[in-house]
């Protein structure tokens, strides 16, 4: 999520002009949708297009370093025993991209970390430990699981002990009557 946006005066016109509850809701989801917690709505792809053009520049601001994508490629090499390229065009794309929605190096650093510890151990899953599918669209997802799961064991709840290898073979065996 990022920490702070730009919001335009003229979007801020735009949601003056609705009335009552309509103004409310346009202005709720202009906030969230600028701070990157909404999905984009039709209804007001106008205000949207006005806060993306406000912030772009501020996103364009935001690059990697030479020493980012050192520092993020070797770590999932340590972490999940892989040997990536730090020169690979299509991995600096996916880390350049995440930064310029506003993520840093510590958020690739503590996806990393959750992602390796969940899934290096499932044969189903680690193949998965790669920058296309950690780097990728679903990245903000996975970080927030490691928040998620960070918080609840902050607040004295145990990390779950769920395994997919587990689930996956139970309901197969649930699925065909015991026939695997």
């Amino acid at each position: 999520m990022k920490k702070d946006f730009i919001f335009p005066a003229k979007a801020l016109e735009m949601i003056k002009a609705l009335g009552g509850e309509n103004r409310q809701a346009a202005l709720f989801h202009a906030v969230r949708y600028g701070l990157g917690e909404a999905e984009p709505i039709e209804d007001y792809s106008e205000i949207e297009r006005l806060i993306d053009r406000a912030n772009s520049i501020e996103r364009r601001a935001a690059k990697p370093t030479s020493e980012d994508y050192v520092y993020i490629v070797n770590h999932l090499n340590e972490k999940c025993g892989a040997r990536y390229h730090v020169g690979s065009r299509k991995t600096k794309d996916l880390i350049s991209a995440r930064f310029g929605e506003g993520f840093t190096r510590d958020d690739f650093i503590e996806m990393i970390d959750f992602k390796c510890a969940e899934w290096k151990n499932s044969e189903k899953m680690r193949g998965y430990l790669r920058p296309e599918t950690l780097f990728g669209a679903k990245f903000e997802g996975y970080l927030n699981q490691a928040r998620m799961a960070k918080n609840n064991a902050g607040m004295g709840g145990a990390e779950s002990s769920f395994s997919t290898d587990e689930f996956y073979s139970a309901a197969l065996e649930r699925s065909y009557g015991g026939v695997i």
